[in-house]
């Protein structure tokens, strides 16, 4: 018997585009997913990360059913989002790089909705470390 699959989706389809797509992957493997302009990438990354609803399916992450309606689901689930377009859907312009990168962990760098700056810094640089980013200033605004 082989290892668990670290993600599992089973007949997922979102009524239109997606009909009934099943897949495995492997836990060391590295998946690319091709297709012509329509063909439902997009739509598979928006399901699988609940930012639309599915019609039908089921996803198992390391072997548990998961539920996943929501981005916070799907955070909360273990997963992360790199989206095609990171200019406009990756990144709120007007805050610093810092601000983004803690932007899906505010609960553990603010408290009350008042930012705890020390420990939201801190947790930014690491990110950048071990993500080896290379943003000019951590602090600097972005700009369109």
């Amino acid at each position: 018997m082989g290892a668990t699959p670290l993600l599992s989706v089973r007949q997922l389809s979102d009524g239109r585009q997606l009909q009934e797509l099943s897949f495995d992957i492997q836990p060391g493997e590295i998946v690319g997913v091709a297709g012509l302009l329509g063909a439902g990438r997009d739509v598979l990354v928006d399901l699988l990360y609940g930012l639309r609803p599915a019609e039908r399916g089921t996803i198992h992450l390391e072997g548990r059913p998961r539920r996943i309606r929501t981005p916070k689901q799907a955070i909360r689930a273990g997963m992360a989002l790199v989206p095609r377009d990171r200019r406009h859907q990756g990144l709120i312009l007007p805050f610093t790089t810092a601000d983004n990168i803690n932007l899906a962990s505010l609960p553990e760098t603010a408290t009350f909705g008042w930012e705890r700056r020390g420990i939201a810094e801190q947790k930014a640089r690491d990110w950048i470390e071990q993500l080896a980013i290379r943003p000019g200033r951590p602090g600097c605004r972005y700009a369109t």
